[in-house]
């Protein structure tokens, strides 16, 4: 071997030798208590982060114990991470938006779908956490739990509508379907929500059994909402569905009860259900039920009951700096102030 050709070889060996004990780009997790692993990150699955680390070895978190990632080659999911650890949730949430579209790693679209939901929701913008909802509910047919609650400002509305028909035209899930229907019904396009129920044809899923429902208690057809909940409560047993269904037999019987005193006191008993069975959640509809029923007890003579429960709305948490707040104090003082009828 000639000298320059010795000199090649032992400088490829060394290049060599240097590649292999150079470690190759990584993935890095932070948990939440601080603590970082390093690795090649394989997968999500079942709430649980997999990956191969460093060393050879395979490990496995829970998906509750990450705060953040940073993945090699993936720019827009990183910048998400970070803005998201720093409480930039609009930042975050416009890049995880952009994750969804650049990454081509599948744990990646996981990860940035579900930081996008509580990102947006934390950011209050509405039309990206109904576009991130619809990519949950085109893979997973049970994610109705993680559904986004309509406003009531309907330009947030009409901006989602396309966001959510771009993820429905892809892959055309019941569970999309019955989200964009709701969407068509909260911005007053009740005929294309109809078209969009009559186009699944025979089917009786559950969720679009209640956006039937929801859709004919929109156009105020009190009765035929009734009995779309009513002719199939045995399939309705998602809870985010049957919150749905209960609200819609309850505003369906308060519409229908006029000043009858015994259906009255029917529609305060469905608007309670509404309360009680759903009592930990945060939906603006459990405070909205308590309200309507205050108001029935107060109009049907029962003011002492009405009084006490607009004192226990105006010091709910859920209340707290909502205009319902200042109405159910000022309905409780109203009625403390005034004075008993005489007997």
């Amino acid at each position: 071997m000639t000298f320059l050709a010795q000199r090649f070889f032992a400088s490829a060996l060394a290049a060599c030798i240097l590649a292999l004990a150079s470690p190759a780009s990584a993935d890095t997790v932070t948990t939440t208590t601080g603590g970082t692993f390093s690795g090649n990150i394989l997968k999500i699955e079942g709430g649980r982060l997999q990956m191969q680390s460093t060393s050879g070895n395979a490990t496995e978190r829970s998906m509750d114990t990450i705060a953040k990632i940073q993945a090699d080659g993936e720019k827009d999911l990183n910048e998400a991470e970070d803005a998201f650890a720093a409480g930039k949730f609009d930042v975050a949430a416009a890049a995880y938006d952009r994750a969804l579209s650049s990454s081509k790693k599948d744990w990646a679209k996981e990860r940035s779908i579900n930081r996008l939901l509580v990102a947006a929701e934390k950011a209050n913008q509405f039309p990206l956490s109904a576009a991130a909802f619809a990519q949950v509910a085109s893979r997973d047919p049970l994610a109705g739990d993680k559904k986004p609650g309509i406003p009531a400002d309907r330009a947030q509305v009409a901006k989602a509508i396309p966001l959510v028909e771009r993820v429905f035209n892809t892959k055309q899930t019941e569970l999309v379907r019955a989200f964009l229907v709701e969407l068509y019904i909260a911005n007053e396009q009740l005929d294309k929500a109809n078209a969009l129920i009559a186009a699944a044809g025979a089917s009786k899923s559950p969720a679009l059994v209640v956006m039937q429902a929801k859709a004919a208690l929109a156009a105020k057809n009190y009765a035929g909402a009734m009995s779309a909940i009513e002719q199939n409560r045995a399939i309705i047993q998602q809870a985010d569905q049957q919150l749905d269904a209960l609200w819609v037999l309850a505003e369906s019987k308060n519409a229908l009860a006029g000043n009858d005193p015994a259906k009255k006191t029917d529609a305060a008993l469905a608007y309670m259900r509404v309360a009680s069975h759903f009592a930990e959640r945060r939906d603006g509809r459990i405070i909205d039920a308590l309200m309507k029923t205050a108001g029935i007890l107060e109009t049907t003579g029962q003011a002492a009951e009405a009084g006490a429960l607009y004192s226990q709305i105006a010091i709910d948490p859920r209340a707290k700096g909502t205009p319902v707040e200042a109405a159910a104090k000022a309905k409780a003082d109203a009625l403390k102030a005034a004075k008993p009828p005489a007997k």
